[in-house]
């Protein structure tokens, strides 16, 4: 599984418009996004948009890494954390 977390929905608009992801209906505190249910093998993304700060980035990282039972070789990707080191 693929993990991208983004500060607002204008970041990543692009990304769920070319993959058609769809908006998440869960009661999960941070708005989702997330491409059709594939096979465990083909995978899945998942887009979480957290919000600004390193507070709500931290607090959607960990609820959705410990919600999804994040395993090894997932892969997770956050879009400005170089530009933010």
């Amino acid at each position: 599984m693929l993990f991208i977390f983004a500060a607002h929905y204008g970041e990543i608009e692009n990304i769920i418009q070319a993959l058609k992801m769809g908006k998440r209906k869960t009661s999960f505190p941070f708005l989702q996004y997330c491409t059709s249910e594939f096979s465990e093998s083909e995978g899945r993304i998942l887009l979480t948009i957290c919000g600004e700060g390193r507070n709500n980035a931290a607090a959607a990282v960990s609820a959705t890494l410990a919600k999804e039972g994040a395993k090894r070789g997932g892969i997770f990707s956050y879009p400005w954390a170089v530009l933010q080191s």
